[in-house]
Parts: C-alpha cells; structure tokens; sequence
C-alpha cells in the first residue's frame, strides 16, 4: 500500500495542506512545532480512524473550527473523511461507509513513536485494545466475534446487578454463547502473538542476536476449552452475584513481553525498552504483509534520533523492503549514512 497523494484541511495545525509522497522512505523534517507528526498522524487517522496520540476526535480539529478533511489517494483509490464532533462521513472512491468496521483494513497503517514503550509498562486494557486493533487488520470477522462478546457481557453485568426470576437460565444461556466466542478470540491472539514473537527473533539486530525474545499471553482460564471455561463460570457465579460484575473473560486477559525469561518492562534502558516495542510493530508490519500480501505504509514518528547508528541502520535493512514508509526527524544529520531517501522539509504554515 501507498498513498501518493494527502489533502488535509482545519487538521491539527494546519488550515490547509497538500503533498504528493513517493513509494519507498519518505524523510519529514524540520524544527519542533511546525506540525510533522500532525502530518504523520493524519496519514494515521485515515486508516485507523483514531489518532495514536489522542482519545477524541475534537483534539484533531484545528481550534475555533467546526471539523476536518483528510483526503488520499492510496493504491490508486480516493479515499476523503469528513469528521467532526458527533460522527465521521467516510468515503472510498465516492462509496459511503457507515460502519466503521467495514472501512477498517481499507488502509492498513502501522505506526511507532517513542511513547510506545507504554505495550511493555502500562494497562493490560492498552495492551488488548493493541491486539483487537492490529488482528483486525489481517483478521475480517476477529472484530465481529470482539464486538458481539462485548455487547453479550454487557448483558450479562446487567442481568447479574438483575432480580429476574429466570436469573440463572439466562446466565448459563449468556455464559454458553460468550465461551464459544472467547474460544476462538483467546486461540485467534494467541496465535498472533506467537507468529510476532517468531519474525522478531528473525531479525537480525542487536537485541536479538543476544537475547531471545518471548511474548506470553496471560488468560483468566485454565485452559482454552469451552467446558473448562463454563466450569469456572459456574465456580465464579456467587462472587460475581455479589460484586455485579462479571471476573472472568477476553476482557480481562493480558500478554508480557521476555527476554530471555526475564520480563521485558524492567530490562535494560528506557531506549533498549523503546526498541524492542519497534521491533514487535516492524514484525506486525512483516506479519500483515504476510498474511494479505499488501505492506501496510509505516509510519515512525521521531524514532531515529532515539537510536544510535548501528541501530538506525538495524531498522534500516529491516524497512527497506516496506512498499512506503514515513519518518519525521528534525535534521538529514539523522539519516547520514543511510541511502534511498525521498526528502521532504517541512516548514509549518506561513
């Protein structure tokens, strides 16, 4: 995937902004605050239909305006969004999507900033929302299965906070559903994160030709079977009856980072930490190309003045091959000895 032409209007920044990119490694630079990463993060937000640095839409919508524009021309197809604050008009090639899921994977963008270290170190709630978002770029029903689960969840936490008189056969009818559905969600990320944590240990950098990296993922059942699950719902019901809340599920489950053996979040440095959450999302980049045989376009939003330059050439040889990719620095000081660039200086607005 490509995007070879960007219109962005009342964005971040920015009034008003046109570019035309080039397949390959696209470099953005130029001083802090003239709106590099606001670039970056429209690219971002037109395949994702989030931004990876704010919660609500209204952040992204330059002040004292209504609402914003992004328009693309990736692979050949238009796609143009309209979102302002209570919803998103979403168009490819003048087709209308009104769910959101059925727009989704249209565009598929990756992307790294030096704030990502929070995969290793924060909520387990971020890490799930990682591996909902990025299973469903190569996974079209995974985010149905996610969705219904949730909806079937809500009900049951209502029926338990309930005094209905049919209380426990609609409980064991809910429980029946959500195992089924938890079966394939927990085998689905289980099997995602093994073929992640099997492309980073391919690579040939220097955290990997020392350490061998691991990704387990940690679920509140015993083991992945239906009756084991509807087992411990059944051992679980008079705690959850009392707390109104349901304790077991997707919902709750987690996954950690080692190397060898020893837990990711508290190894090395903050940078080493840094740089092995780029090598999971450079892996899922490898992984999406595998499994739809399209490359997603990477974006790396400050990475290399992170890195020392045996790594920036690491990461180098690693994204050569990525049909486009866009990384924002602040001077060509940061991509010396390094080859195959398309240079773009970004000045901010005038």
């Amino acid at each position: 995937m490509w995007i070879s032409n960007l219109k962005i209007r009342n964005f971040r920044n920015y009034d008003s902004l046109e570019m035309v990119f080039e397949k390959g490694i696209n470099y953005l630079y130029g001083k802090n605050g003239v709106g590099k990463t606001n670039l970056v993060e429209s690219i971002y937000y037109m395949g994702n239909l989030e931004s990876f640095r704010a919660s609500d839409d209204k952040e992204l919508i330059k002040k004292e305006k209504k609402e914003f524009f992004i328009e693309g021309i990736v692979d050949g197809l238009e796609y143009s969004l309209l979102v302002n604050k209570e919803n998103k008009l979403l168009k490819i090639d003048g087709i209308l999507y009104k769910k959101y899921r059925e727009y989704l994977g249209k565009t598929n963008v990756v992307e790294f900033c030096p704030e990502e270290v929070y995969l290793l170190k924060d909520f387990p709630r971020d890490r799930r929302k990682f591996l909902d978002k990025e299973i469903s770029k190569i996974n079209s029903g995974y985010m149905h299965k996610v969705l219904v689960y949730n909806k079937l969840l809500k009900q049951r936490n209502e029926l338990l906070k309930s005094e209905d008189v049919y209380k426990e056969q609609l409980l064991s009818v809910l429980d029946d559903k959500m195992c089924d559905l938890q079966v394939d969600i927990i085998e689905t990320r289980i099997v995602f994160l093994k073929e992640i944590e099997g492309i980073v240990n391919e690579f040939n950098t220097s955290i990997t030709d020392k350490y061998r990296l691991e990704i387990k993922y940690e679920c509140c059942f015993k083991s992945v079977s239906k009756e084991e699950m509807l087992k411990q719902y059944r051992e679980c019901e008079k705690r959850d009856k009392e707390r109104m809340v349901t304790s077991l599920g997707v919902h709750k489950d987690d996954f950690k980072v080692y190397l060898d053996e020893c837990e990711a979040s508290g190894f090395g440095s903050q940078g080493e930490q840094r740089f092995v959450v780029l090598l999971i999302k450079l892996a899922l980049v490898t992984l999406i190309k595998k499994r739809i045989n399209k490359w997603p376009i990477l974006v790396l939003d400050d990475v290399f003045s992170e890195l020392d330059d045996s790594k920036k050439k690491e990461i180098y040889e690693i994204i050569k091959e990525v049909e486009q990719v866009f990384i924002t620095g602040c001077d060509l000081d940061e991509i010396n000895g390094i080859n195959k660039f398309s240079i773009y200086e970004i000045k901010g607005e005038e």
